[in-house]
């Protein structure tokens, strides 16, 4: 049994692969990280009868990203050391890029109608250099891309593809557009994050969703996450926009 993206599995979850096969010298593989855990799920490996210790192995070269793009994510991590998800601790030492490229830009303006002309100008100039699919918009919300940035793009005579699944993003023509979280495991040339400011990413939730400090704290902590798995998407090129406060979780 093969599993990736681990660190997004519950306790269940695990248990019910463990169950699938029966222990032996090669009977499950696991691929995860999680720096890059953005569903809030966590499981110990060992306690669901996934024995590891002394049988992993730490990945430390990002074939994708750029070294700026990577250094920048990693930036956004604010220092965060997560668990091994195993019950230990890890980190990024080591961890590097062999791609080298232009350092991301992050525009920040006063007005919402000023950072959609800079939507648009870079959306613009990207389409210039190469196929529109190889051009993401990503924003934090389904409704963010609904009630601004679709019509944005649309009013502007750019054909752009909603990506909801794995097939639009690669056949379908069209700029692609998609929430931060429906990104994750896909990969673009060129990516813009728009809509990259304070109430919005981190995302303001109610009193109610974060009744105390250690949920508010954890929200934090993902929000910093999807803004990491978010910016490592692009391969080549990542633009980072917003408007109003800006975003306390940039570098």
């Amino acid at each position: 049994v093969v599993i990736d993206e681990t660190q997004d599995l519950r306790p269940a979850d695990l248990r019910f692969l463990r169950a699938l096969v029966p222990p032996s010298r090669n009977d499950l593989f696991l691929v995860g990280d999680a720096h890059q855990r953005i569903y809030g799920h966590v499981a110990n490996l060992s306690a669901c009868g996934i024995e590891t210790r002394g049988r992993s192995v730490r990945l430390k070269v990002n074939y994708r990203t750029t070294e700026p793009i990577r250094a920048w994510a990693v930036k956004v991590l604010g220092g965060m050391r997560p668990d091994d998800l195993d019950g230990g601790e890890d980190d990024l030492a080591g961890y590097r890029s062999l791609r080298r490229g232009p350092a991301p830009t992050v525009h920040h303006f006063v007005r919402e109608s000023e950072e959609a002309e800079a939507v648009l100008e870079t959306v613009r100039a990207w389409r210039q250099q190469g196929p529109d699919r190889e051009v993401c918009l990503a924003v934090r919300t389904k409704e963010l891309i609904a009630s601004r940035y679709l019509p944005l793009l649309k009013s502007a005579g750019i054909p752009a593809v909603l990506v909801q699944t794995k097939a639009e993003a690669d056949l379908a023509d069209g700029v692609r557009l998609a929430t931060m979280h429906r990104v994750k495991g896909l990969e673009f040339p060129r990516v813009l994050l728009a809509g990259v400011q304070e109430g919005t990413v981190p995302l303001a939730l109610s009193d109610d969703a974060l009744p105390d400090a250690a949920a508010r704290e954890d929200h934090a902590l993902q929000e910093r996450r999807l803004l990491f798995v978010a910016a490592t998407r692009a391969r080549d090129e990542l633009v980072v926009t917003g408007y109003g406060v800006r975003s306390s979780l940039l570098p």
